[in-house]
């Protein structure tokens, strides 16, 4: 099931990004996924007590990387809600900054998408 709410939460990531000049479905999307991603953690520190059985035994080291990936893309998400609302609140000139944080971020949820395969 993991797998299955992370791949919607990527697929709704991309649409929303091809999407990203279209601001009323962008951002639907965009929030969506996030509240996927977030809601994901949630479940597996919940049902598999995800951060204690990474912080308390020796593990594989692509769970390490994983777990790093997961971190970064937490960061991201909240950069990137915080410079999107502040460009739907009209401030044009962080555009620039969205744009280079959200390549950065995709770059982290790529790499968080395809370790959690082999995890």
């Amino acid at each position: 099931m993991p797998l299955v709410v992370s791949t919607i939460s990527f697929a709704l990531l991309i649409a929303g990004v091809l999407l990203r000049r279209r601001v009323h479905l962008h951002v639907p999307m965009l929030l969506t996924a996030f509240a996927l991603d977030v809601g994901l953690l949630v479940f597996l520190q919940l049902t598999r007590n995800a951060i204690q059985t990474v912080m308390t035994q020796p593990n594989p080291p692509l769970l390490y990387f994983h777990v790093a990936t997961s971190v970064g893309m937490l960061i991201g998400w909240c950069a990137m809600l915080v410079l999107g609302w502040k460009l739907l609140r009209g401030k044009d000139s962080i555009r620039p900054v969205h744009r280079a944080g959200a390549v950065i971020f995709l770059l982290f949820r790529l790499a968080n998408y395809t370790t959690s395969f082999f995890i």
